[in-house]
């Protein structure tokens, strides 16, 4: 469109406006007006109005910059009369409201600007508050504007507009209050006593500063910008309660600190120099580099950002289904094939295909790949074969940086351990499963049945019930219901109670737990009646239960007449109940049956429940054995400071007897120097290859060599290493192994000015896991050898002359046994290649970084 023709129609569209304007003057002078009308008339304004400021918008870069200002005044001073009239016509639209007595709680949806453009509002929805004193003030102030200070709105009206917007425990607090205008301003006092408390609401800030999770990566800035606005949000909000930084801000310093990546702590740490750290100067550094960061981000390209979030890990060990569908084909776990993390070297894996006789593409048995009826293609690199044997590109499912902490069972941010005139009697009264020993065997037709039901489970009221899967236990002294199925039943807390969580074989690390008791009813198969349980409240009790051959079970002749109390179709429910000995008894009879096969049927009022070993037909691979031992005790932290304390410091214990026995038994002397073994524990877990990580950690080694331009003389360490028979290539017929045969260890480099002969010193990082063990896990730390300090002053004393020396690469001077050296592999770049090619070496001798180095090292000397 031209501009003439614009012009064109800005006229006439300035013409119906103004005869607009003068329609509805005249209406308003009037007697007989109509809410209808009056709204007719305000959309016809404010659509007239909208058209202009789009059509003054399309002029404007069109018009000579000579008249660009007169063309303004004039546009400007139309819209002024038109937003005149429409304050009056909302005027006169809520004194209609009022007079009708309205309850609308909405803005008004659409008005007039004095600029060039208009838009339309949209309603305002008031949150739900949920019992959240963090989020208390925001909801009262939009409350009490849209509602609470609303003029034309009753209590009555009131009341139900703030149940609505209640939910959880912010509505049980008013549950009890009938509907009137009394009990309105007694709920409000209700809600400010309890949630607008200064104390409460500086005490939840204070807990949710604490709460703030780790930044493991400076890469990560949407969580490290997540992290900043957290903690600007919580000070500010402080600060609105007349709480300044400066009270509590050299107890917070620290624990941000510790929060933040490394290498951003050196960054801010560098703009402080020698000054003191102040919270206000620490949030503006953190403010600036973050912005750099974003500034070099989105100039980059935008490269997808990773999180620190990670698979979610079970809190009590998951028995596994034999089913292939559901079986990983590479270490025969739990999971999808593509996301194994035991077995993560491509090679190894196709090495495990070959050997298993199973397709590249579908990884079936009985056919190949050039005969695999699957169109399946690669998702990373479209060709034929499976994702999980790509070579190309790099593995995304895993995280950077992933936690090597486990979750516990009973995992509670918030649990504080009571005084001990509360803590519970010293007797073994409170017991939580816990998960203990893995016991791998290779199983052909037998399936171990634990004792399971489904049942309705009730709340007190018996209005609402859930169906769930319980699991009986004797080893358990109390039971325990998931904190998911009692929120599900709206169960209330009877009492807490203290428990010291002690897992079996490790009785000297106690956990202190505050746990909820409730109270539900489990409902009889055959009756109306009920059974009263008493239970802890837990987060998790552990994975659906799997591989229960119940089918096979109920086929046995012994048992062709029983109902049975668990239903073999329904394995997609969770264990929601662990009954333990407490209740156990309440729900047998005592009655048994037992087949020739050894499967024993126990009725109880839920039905007859089966346990013990039962033959199917298929392969099971893995058999998994628990153990239950969890004690509350009175606990006192100053005696346990103290048993650590002569703990550490008595005699050798019959584990380090055995260990230096094995030692001794195992190391020999090959001509050259002596050669030892690694010491494992007997009962280890399967140690993982770790390759996909070790690939990742070395090509941020790399940048960061090249970044501190040490690249060369860290090269150099492992081309002398090599040498020197310290280390060796591992032969490419030797680099695909059994699982369980073979880890890989990353490495980073530690600078020492301080040092004369070698400032620059490999370090391996024997402790790294992904969701799995370590291989410092699965090692012996060993007895320590050292001589006691006062012994070495005492022979010190006896001579004239002190003597003090050191043994170069004194680690380094200790061969490592053939067998194994596989579990010492790691990744560096070939110096010879022009590509720097990775290549995978393994060392030859005593690695720094093992937990039982020093041992190999003190007990060869």
């Amino acid at each position: 469109m031209t501009l003439d023709r614009k012009l064109k129609r800005r006229e006439g569209l300035r013409a119906f406006l103004k005869s607009t304007m003068e329609n509805i003057e005249k209406y308003l002078k009037g007697d007989d007006i109509s809410e209808a009308r009056l709204r007719s008339f305000k959309s016809m304004l404010e659509s007239t109005c909208a058209q202009l400021s789009d059509i003054n918008k399309e002029i404007l870069p069109l018009l000579d910059p000579e008249k660009i200002s007169d063309d303004v005044v004039q546009s400007m001073g139309l819209m002024l009369p038109a937003t005149e009239i429409d304050a009056c016509l909302d005027i006169k639209l809520l004194e209609i409201a009022k007079s009708n007595g309205s309850a609308s709680v909405s803005l008004p949806t659409a008005s007039v600007s004095s600029g060039t453009s208009v838009s339309r509002l949209p309603k305002i929805e008031l949150p739900t508050f949920k019992g959240d004193p963090l989020k208390w003030q925001g909801f009262w102030d939009q409350f009490k504007i849209s509602i609470h200070e609303n003029e034309r709105i009753n209590d009555i009206d009131r009341f139900n507009f703030l149940k609505k917007y209640l939910a959880g425990e912010a509505l049980d607090s008013i549950k009890g209050l009938t509907l009137n205008s009394d009990n309105y301003k007694e709920a409000i006092e209700i809600l400010c006593e309890r949630y607008g408390n200064e104390q409460v609401l500086i005490s939840s800030h204070m807990q949710s500063l604490l709460r703030i999770q780790k930044i493991r990566s400076k890469d990560n800035i949407k969580s490290l910008r997540t992290l900043y606005n957290h903690v600007e949000s919580c000070v500010r909000n402080l600060k609105a309660l007349k709480l300044e930084a400066k009270g509590y801000g050299s107890l917070l310093i620290p624990i941000l600190k510790e929060k933040l990546p490394d290498e951003l702590k050196i960054v801010i740490s560098r703009k402080f120099g020698s000054s003191i750290w102040t919270l206000d100067l620490l949030l503006t550094y953190l403010n600036e580099e973050l912005r750099a960061q974003e500034n070099c981000t989105n100039s980059g390209g935008g490269k997808a950002e990773r999180t620190d979030e990670s698979d979610p890990l079970y809190s009590a060990l998951g028995l596994f289904s034999n089913t292939e569908k559901n079986v990983c084909v590479f270490c025969k776990k739990s999971h999808s094939s593509a996301k194994c993390r035991k077995v993560t070297n491509t090679q190894s894996r196709r090495d495990i295909l070959i050997r298993e006789k199973r397709c590249f593409v579908c990884l079936a048995r009985g056919h190949r790949s050039n005969a695999c009826r699957d169109k399946y293609s690669c998702n990373r690199c479209n060709k034929r074969h499976h994702i999980s044997i790509c070579d190309e590109g790099k593995q995304r499912s895993e995280a950077d940086n992933i936690s090597n902490n486990q979750i516990s069972i009973l995992t509670d941010a918030n649990s504080e351990p009571q005084s001990e005139s509360k803590a519970p009697c010293s007797c073994s009264c409170n017991s939580v499963p816990t998960p203990v020993s893995q016991n791998c065997a290779q199983v052909s037709s037998r399936s171990v049945l634990l004792q399971t039901a489904t049942s309705e489970i009730f709340g007190s009221s018996c209005h609402n019930s859930v169906k769930t899967r319980l699991l009986f236990d004797t080893g358990s002294q109390r039971s325990y219901i998931t904190t998911e199925l009692k929120d599900r039943l709206k169960l209330k807390c009877v009492r807490k109670e203290n428990v010291v969580i002690k897992t079996f074989g490790n009785l000297n690390n106690a956990e202190i737990k505050r746990l909820e008791v409730v109270q539900f009813k489990v409902k009889h198969r055959k009756s109306s009646k009920y059974v009263l349980v008493e239970a802890l409240c837990v987060p998790d009790i552990c994975s659906p239960i799997a591989n229960q051959k119940l089918d096979c079970a109920k086929k046995l002749n012994e048992f062709s007449d029983l109902v049975f109390a668990d239903v073999s179709e329904e394995f997609d429910l969770s264990i929601g109940v662990l009954v333990g000995i407490d209740f156990y008894f309440r729900f047998f009879t005592g009655k048994r049956r037992e087949s020739k096969e050894g499967v024993v049927a126990c009725e109880s009022l839920l039905g007859w429940i089966l346990s013990g070993s039962v033959v199917f037909k298929g392969l099971t691979e893995v058999t998994y054995s628990h153990q239950m031992r969890v004690e509350v005790q009175t606990v006192d932290p100053l005696d346990a400071k103290l048993h650590k304390f002569w703990q550490i410091e008595e005699a050798e214990s019959a584990e380090d007897n055995s260990v230096i026995n094995q030692f001794t038994k195992d190391i020999y002397h090959d001509g050259t120097r002596y050669v030892a073994k690694l010491p494992f524990k007997p009962d280890h877990e399967s140690v993982p290859d770790n390759f996909s990580t070790c690939v990742k950690r070395l090509e941020s080694l790399n940048s960061r060599l090249d970044r501190l331009g040490i690249n060369t003389d860290y090269e150099k360490i492992f081309i002398d290493y090599e040498k020197d028979g310290i280390i060796e290539r591992v032969p490419e017929a030797q680099i695909a192994k059994e699982e369980g045969t073979v880890h890989y260890i990353p490495h980073r480099p530690v600078i020492r000015e301080d040092k004369v002969t070698t400032k620059i010193r490999p370090v391996f990082d024997a402790s790294c896991s992904v969701n799995g063990v370590s291989l410092n896990d699965c090692l012996y730390p060993g007895p320590n050898l050292l001589a006691k300090i006062f012994d070495i002053l005492l022979r010190f004393r006896m001579n004239k002359i002190g003597i003090l020396s050191d043994i170069k690469q004194a680690f380094l001077n200790i061969s490592i046994h053939p067998d194994h050296r596989d579990f010492l592999r790691f990744l560096w770049r070939d110096p010879l290649s022009s590509d720097r090619e990775v290549v995978v070496y393994r060392f030859l001798r005593v690695v720094f970084g093992l937990t039982s180095s020093p041992f190999l090292l003190n007990g060869t000397i």
